[in-house]
């Protein structure tokens, strides 16, 4: 089964992932092969002290990816919504917004938070007892 598909004017490009986004003029990851009107997305990993663009994921919804600092087990997570930050906070330190839900551990039963933080610098993903956090935007 192949997955889905987005469609450009100049081409395909081929990524590791399987969900779908729409064209931002910039593409996440290294191009594995080419051929004609797809591009398949792959995992961005989160990096440190820096958010990930508030433009690329405002009102969206994301896939978490991360590894349980206890057993090591690769954990993918249901949808999560972005929030958008609060345009009516009476300064910018005030206007963030938060999303957060709870996650069990399959293998060990370890309790992970999921926080998402949206500001107007950008968004952050915080996984309690987590390594290697990277995230995907769905369509």
């Amino acid at each position: 089964m192949r997955p889905p598909k987005i469609t450009t004017d100049t081409g395909e490009l081929i990524f590791f992932q399987t969900s779908r986004v729409k064209p931002t003029g910039h593409w996440p990851g290294r191009i594995l092969s080419r051929s004609l009107n797809t591009i398949y997305p792959m995992w961005i990993q989160q990096k440190d002290h820096s958010p990930a663009p508030l433009e690329d994921l405002q009102g969206r919804t994301v896939g978490l990816k991360f590894k349980c600092s206890k057993c090591h087990t690769e954990i993918f997570t249901d949808l999560i919504g972005v929030p958008s930050p609060n345009d009516q906070a009476d300064s910018p330190a005030h206007a963030s917004n938060h999303e957060i839900e709870e996650v069990k551990c399959p293998t060990c039963g370890m309790l992970h938070t999921l926080e998402v933080d949206s500001t107007f610098d950008g968004v952050t993903f915080k996984v309690s007892n987590a390594k290697h956090v990277s995230y995907q935007v769905s369509e």
